[in-house]
């Protein structure tokens, strides 16, 4: 699948009888987990020594892709599954920094690219993951008071992605570790 394809275009109102290329550059995350923002900036340059007048941005996302928001009043245009930016005027030798998030509901790798007026690409892939955690809490079903048993705890990754930074949290109803405690964090790097 393709999305994210930015389109910048100068229009008819660059001056200097220039054709309207603009410099683009697109930068965005290699990978995300599934459902949560990820952010896209877009870099539009007028490499020209005179202004850029109607310039237009499009970033054209897959159908599986979401649009959450964009920066400088960018907008969805559900007609061409685009956000879009209008930027009135751009000066001479001048740059404007778009951001857009979006969000990603299925794995799988987005190719998200960036045009500007048809002539420049740059692109950025992007792994959508989907990491899920299982936790098992195994012990003796029956002890006597003042006991000491073990409980083994297996927390595991059944999903598609790596799972970062977990932490464990045992909480024993009406027992106690062997230090007294009831809780114990425990933190999976």
């Amino acid at each position: 699948s393709q999305a994210g394809q930015p389109v910048a275009s100068g229009g008819s109102g660059i001056e200097c009888g220039s054709n309207g290329t603009l410099r683009v550059d697109h930068s965005g995350p290699q990978s995300v987990v599934a459902n949560s923002t990820a952010t896209y900036t877009v870099k539009v340059a007028n490499p020209y020594s005179c202004p850029a007048y109607r310039v237009t941005v499009y970033a054209f996302l897959d159908e599986s892709i979401n649009f959450v928001s964009a920066s400088g009043g960018g907008q969805f245009n559900s007609q061409f599954r685009a956000v879009q930016w209008n930027v009135a005027k751009m000066a001479a030798r001048g740059e404007q920094t778009l951001t857009y998030d979006v969000r990603a509901g299925a794995s799988g790798t987005y190719l998200v690219c960036v045009y500007a007026h048809g002539y420049i690409s740059k692109c950025v892939e992007t792994n959508v993951v989907r990491p899920s955690i299982e936790c098992v809490v195994e012990a003796p079903q029956k002890a006597t008071r003042g006991q000491q048993f073990e409980v083994c705890v297996t927390v595991r990754n059944t999903g598609d992605g790596a799972a970062n930074n977990i932490t464990a949290n045992v909480n024993l109803s009406g027992l106690q570790f062997a230090d007294g405690s009831a809780a114990k964090p425990w933190n999976i790097p």
